[in-house]
């Protein structure tokens, strides 16, 4: 009976609120499609079709760096405005959109670091582990990725590059994402998935994760959607645990914990159960198992993504490749390339941040809710407490004022000095563009797995460019976005 009390309270909550929102001071004031100041459902599509990005974009140039995308939500787009709302000094809170990707164990929500939306929470959840992904407790990680590396370039070697395999094309989109959920396994729980060995998507765990993220993906653009469907007790109280990779993922933690430590090295396992001892009222099994899930989704997906982007534009850019190589080679690198070499290679990092530029790994919106001050937008609008403004770096990424001419092709040299460019000029347009840099958000919410992704990924991709003869097949062609809604994939 509860369950459909809830249903028609949320259908009734679905027609008043938007014609509410509709009028709401401020937000009325700004353009936008016509139907998006009436209902949410306009955001779903454009997210259900896998590519809300190009609409973001798009808008943007049509109607502005303000734009009204929904009845009680703005796309901002302001240079200088991404930073004073995600920093420490404004308290803008995450949106409800983050209620989808709360969560449910035993029939109830659970707080998690990357969905908890009050911020004294997030940092009593944060407080304990902090420490544990500083870039200090990263590079102790590096001898396990070395492993992992190496043994992800056996495996490619096996699989293309013996006897009958030779000149095999490699879907080396998979072979990244497998790497990345096993060297994510190996220094978590010291165990690898076994995505790797075997050379596909084992048990169609990625399938089950992949369709999970596109779920929510679109359904966080009106949540209520998300009430009446996987949240609804019902449902909850009805259905059991069938995703595999999280049913995966379980299994090793009951095995990890278990187990007898064979290694010397500890892992981030080791490292949450001490939290655990140490603050217990905060680090419950829940919250521990939470951990553990922003470690994997933090470090493997992020890096799969931003590698595949990495390796894309180096190759279909002509002399790319050619630069980097001859870098590697005159810093007399070994190979798995280490990361305190990798880092200080400024046409590698160049090429890297150049990447990350041109292919943002979240198509998503970063959403927050305007305070009770409520909020004035450069334009001279101002915005009523509650409203909600996302932001993407999509839009900003592509702003010429922040990147220089021609943003929207790759070109690594625009991170480096010019040859008739002075230090001190170059040093302020650089400083301009890390500062409008989001690829690991910002502020007190900044991604917590952003060490530990840039040490895979500065070292995964130089050691695949300096190691495999490698190309694209078919011959180069722009760029094709696959919508997995969540996390864009290169294709």
């Amino acid at each position: 009976m509860l369950g459909y009390i809830i249903a028609i309270l949320c259908v009734v909550a679905l027609v008043l609120r938007p014609i509410y929102h509709s009028f709401k001071p401020g937000i009325r004031e700004l353009p936008g499609p016509w139907l998006a100041k009436y209902t949410d459902l306009l955001r779903v599509y454009w997210s259900w079709k896998g590519d809300p990005w190009v609409t973001y974009r798009r808008l943007q140039k049509q109607y502005g760096n303000a734009v009204r995308v929904a009845p009680n939500v703005v796309l901002l787009s302001e240079q200088g405005q991404f930073d004073k709302i995600l920093g420490f000094k404004e308290d803008f809170a995450k949106s409800d959109a983050m209620k989808v990707w709360t969560p449910i164990q035993n029939g109830k929500p659970v707080g998690s670091l990357a969905s908890t939306q009050d911020r004294k929470l997030h940092a009593n959840l944060r407080r304990p582990v902090a420490s544990t992904f500083s870039m200090s407790t990263a590079i102790t990680f590096e001898a396990g990725i070395d492993d992992t590396i190496n043994y992800f370039l056996t495996r490619l070697d096996e699989e293309f590059m013996r006897g009958s395999n030779v000149g095999r094309s490699c879907d080396i989109d998979n072979w990244v994402q497998y790497f990345a959920f096993d060297v994510v396994g190996e220094f978590t729980l010291s165990s690898r998935i076994g995505f790797l060995e075997h050379g596909h998507d084992v048990d169609g765990m990625l399938h089950d994760l992949n369709k999970e993220f596109a779920y929510r993906g679109w359904a966080q653009n009106m949540p209520i959607l998300d009430q009446l469907l996987k949240k609804n007790p019902i449902y909850v109280y009805l259905k059991s645990p069938t995703n595999k990779f999280i049913l995966k993922a379980r299994s090793l933690i009951t095995q990890r914990l278990a187990q007898e430590k064979k290694t010397g090295r500890p892992d981030f396992m080791d490292r949450f159960l001490e939290a655990q001892k140490q603050h217990p009222e905060v680090v419950t099994n829940e919250v521990l198992g939470g951990y553990v899930a922003t470690t994997f989704f933090a470090g493997s997906d992020t890096t799969a993504i931003c590698a595949r982007a990495i390796l894309y534009y180096t190759l279909r850019t002509p002399g790319v490749l050619a630069k980097i190589r001859r870098e590697l080679d005159e810093s007399g690198t070994t190979y798995p390339v280490p990361f305190k070499i990798a880092q200080n290679l400024p046409y590698l990092d160049a090429t890297i941040r150049e990447a990350m530029r041109m292919h943002f790994i979240g198509s998503i919106l970063l959403e927050r809710v305007v305070p009770a001050s409520g909020y004035t937008l450069p334009n001279g609008t101002k915005l009523s407490p509650g409203t909600v403004i996302g932001m993407t770096p999509w839009t900003l990424n592509f702003d010429e004022q922040i990147w220089g001419p021609d943003p929207d092709s790759f070109v690594p040299e625009r991170w480096l000095q010019g040859d008739e460019e002075g230090k001190e000029a170059f040093e302020k347009r650089l400083a301009v563009m890390k500062h409008n840099d989001f690829s690991f958000s910002y502020g007190p919410r900044v991604c917590l797995g952003r060490h530990i992704a840039a040490l895979e990924i500065w070292k995964l991709a130089p050691t695949m460019l300096g190691l495999l003869d490698v190309s694209l097949t078919p011959p180069p062609a722009p760029p094709l976005f696959l919508g997995r809604v969540w996390f864009e994939n290169l294709g």
